[in-house]
């Protein structure tokens, strides 16, 4: 149901970061990984300070083998929303499995 209404509202209005970012984070957890690429990446060129779409994208880099990718949307997402719980867990979870704690400490 949430799906086919952020569908139907972002046929409607094309130009709303927000709505695309939940739509793709639907498409995500449906493993649509390509759809959910697009969609972040048009919600970053209309709001590239977007702490949200910047996490998922990272979240996404990350479930598609490339951590060096999601640690730079992630430590963008943290700089915009220090408080955004998911990129930070995401982001020291990435530091300790590259042996890079000490950077961990600094978020």
């Amino acid at each position: 149901a949430a799906q086919q209404g952020y569908e139907h509202y972002l046929s409607r209005l094309q130009s709303l970061p927000v709505v695309r970012t939940n739509l793709a984070a639907i498409y995500l957890h449906q493993g649509r990984y390509q759809e959910a690429v697009r969609l972040l990446d048009l919600a970053l060129m209309e709001a590239p300070s977007y702490a949200e779409a910047l996490c998922n994208r990272g979240y996404l880099a990350i479930l598609q083998g490339d951590p060096e990718l999601a640690v730079v949307y992630l430590e963008q997402a943290i700089q915009q929303s220090p408080a955004l719980v998911p990129a930070l867990g995401h982001l020291v979870t990435l530091y300790r499995q590259s042996n890079r704690s000490e950077e961990a400490l600094v978020w």
